[in-house]
C-alpha cells in the first residue's frame, strides 16, 4: 500500500469529501497484506466520502488489448475470495 498517497491526500482533503480512492493491481497483493488491503478498500484505513474502487489492469503477459476481453478477465478476477466481500459496485472499470 501507498502510504504516501494517502498523506497527500490527507494534507489536500482533510476531510476525505473531494477524495476517491482508486487501487489498481489488486492481482499482486501477497497473500500476508490482503487484509490490509481490504481494510483499506472498505474504508477502514483512512475514510473517503467517496470510498475506494479497485481496478484489476491489464496482464500485459496475456497481449490481450481487446476490451472485452480485459473486462471478463477482470470479473472473473473479483469472483474469487477475498475480492467477494467488496460490494460490487467497488470493484471493476465498468463501475468506475
Amino acid at each position: 500500500m501507498n502510504q504516501r498517497v494517502l498523506e497527500i491526500a490527507k494534507e489536500f482533503d482533510p476531510a476525505g469529501a473531494r477524495t476517491i480512492g482508486v487501487v489498481t493491481k489488486p492481482d499482486l497483493i501477497s497473500h500476508d497484506g490482503r487484509e490490509e488491503f481490504l481494510s483499506l478498500l472498505s474504508n477502514q484505513v483512512m475514510r473517503l466520502q467517496l470510498g475506494y474502487h479497485v481496478v484489476k489492469n491489464v496482464d500485459h503477459a496475456s497481449n490481450s488489448t481487446n476490451r472485452v476481453d480485459r473486462d471478463a478477465a477482470e470479473s472473473k478476477f473479483f469472483e474469487q475470495m477475498p475480492w467477494t466481500a467488496l460490494p460490487p459496485s467497488s470493484k471493476g472499470i465498468t463501475c468506475l
